[in-house]
C-alpha cells in the first residue's frame, strides 16, 4: 500500500479525497495545510485527519498529492522532495524556470515519482481520438475562460500550460522556435496570449487562451495528411473532416464529410491518479522521466518570458 496525503483546504480537496479513497493500493492518512484554516466544510470533518506539524505529516506518508497553489508550499515541495517523497501537484505552484529546475534536479536524484497536473491530457474526448493524431502538422488549441471580475493573474498561464500538454501528447519533438505575443488589461500579467511553436520535426503549433471570454471555450483542431480533427474539451464532442470524392470521371470533385460523436465524460484526476500510483509501484524512471512531465511548464515559462 501507498500511504498518501493531502496538503491543501480548498473546496477541490474534497474532490482529490474521495477520488484517493476509489483507487487501489492508495491508503489515504489525512491532509496538512500550514496556515490557520477558514471554518469551512473540511475544517468541521472530524473523520479526516488534519495534520499540524508537517514533519509528523512527511513521516505518515509516502506520496503528497498537493492541492494548493501557494507561494509558500514551494519550501514544502523541497522538503519533502528531500525526505524522498512522491510528489503530485499543480503547475501553479512553481513561480520560476529557476524554481522547475530544482525540483526537477531533486527529483531525479531522490529517483522518485514527480507529476504535475494535466487534466486535459486525461481527457475522454481527447483520449477517444489520441491514437489518430501521431501524424498531426498543424494543431490550433484555443483555451479562452469566461470574464470574471476576480480572476487570477495565473489564469491565462493554467491555460496555457493545459494546451502545451495536449500538444507535447501529441508531438514527440523537441520545439526549436517560439513566438509569443501578450496584453494585459485588468491584470499585472497577460490577459490574452497567442503563440506559435514550431518543432523539429516539422509540426506547427498554434496557441490563443485569455481569461477574457464571453464564455468558456476549450478546444483543438489537429490537421492530419487526410482529415481534420476537432475536439470540444468542454462538451466531450469530435468532429471529423474527411474530403470525399464525387462527380464523375470527366468531372472529378471533392466535398467535406463531418462525422460527429459525443464523448461520456470521465473524471481526469482520477485517471491522472492512477498514473500517479503506477509510476510510484514500477519506479518512476520505468513510465517517464521527470523533464518530459515538466516539458509543458517549461515551455510556458518560455512563452512568458517572450510575452513580457
Amino acid at each position: 500500500m501507498i500511504s498518501i496525503g493531502i496538503i491543501g483546504e480548498d473546496r477541490t480537496v474534497y474532490r482529490h479525497i474521495n477520488t484517493i479513497k476509489k483507487i487501489p493500493e492508495f491508503d489515504f492518512k489525512g491532509y496538512y495545510y500550514p496556515e490557520i484554516i477558514s471554518e469551512n466544510n473540511l475544517a468541521r470533518d472530524k473523520s479526516l485527519k488534519r495534520f499540524s506539524l508537517l514533519h509528523d505529516f512527511l513521516d505518515s506518508i509516502d506520496a503528497i498529492d498537493i492541492v494548493s497553489t501557494g507561494s509558500d508550499l514551494y519550501d514544502i515541495v523541497i522538503t519533502a522532495l528531500k525526505r524522498s517523497k512522491h510528489i503530485y501537484m499543480s503547475p501553479l505552484l512553481l513561480k520560476s524556470y529557476e524554481q522547475a529546475s530544482k525540483i526537477i534536479k531533486l527529483a531525479n536524484e531522490a529517483n522518485i515519482t514527480l507529476m504535475v497536473q494535466k487534466s486535459a491530457k486525461y481527457n475522454a474526448a481527447f483520449i477517444s481520438v489520441l491514437k489518430r493524431l501521431p501524424g498531426a502538422r498543424l494543431i490550433d488549441v484555443q483555451h479562452h475562460a469566461r470574464f470574471k471580475s476576480n480572476h487570477a493573474d495565473s489564469a491565462v498561464f493554467n491555460s496555457i500550460i493545459n494546451s502545451l500538454d495536449i500538444i507535447h501528447t501529441v508531438v514527440c519533438s523537441d520545439s526549436k522556435l517560439i513566438k509569443a505575443c501578450g496584453i494585459n488589461i485588468l491584470n499585472s500579467t497577460p490577459d490574452i496570449v497567442n503563440a506559435r511553436v514550431e518543432f523539429d520535426n516539422g509540426c506547427v503549433a498554434n496557441i490563443s487562451c485569455s481569461n477574457m471570454s464571453i464564455r468558456n471555450n476549450h478546444k483543438a483542431t489537429f490537421v492530419l495528411k487526410n482529415e481534420i480533427i476537432k475536439v470540444d474539451f468542454g462538451s466531450s464532442q469530435i468532429q471529423v473532416l474527411l474530403p470525399e470524392k464525387e462527380g464523375s470521371k470527366s468531372n472529378p470533385g471533392y466535398n467535406l464529410k463531418a462525422e460527429s460523436s459525443k464523448i461520456t465524460p470521465n473524471n481526469p484526476i482520477y485517471y491522472e491518479l492512477i498514473s500517479f500510483r503506477d509510476s510510484i509501484i514500477n519506479n518512476s524512471k520505468s513510465i517517464a522521466n521527470v523533464e518530459d512531465g515538466f516539458k509543458s511548464l517549461l515551455t510556458a515559462f518560455k512563452i512568458f518570458e517572450k510575452v513580457r
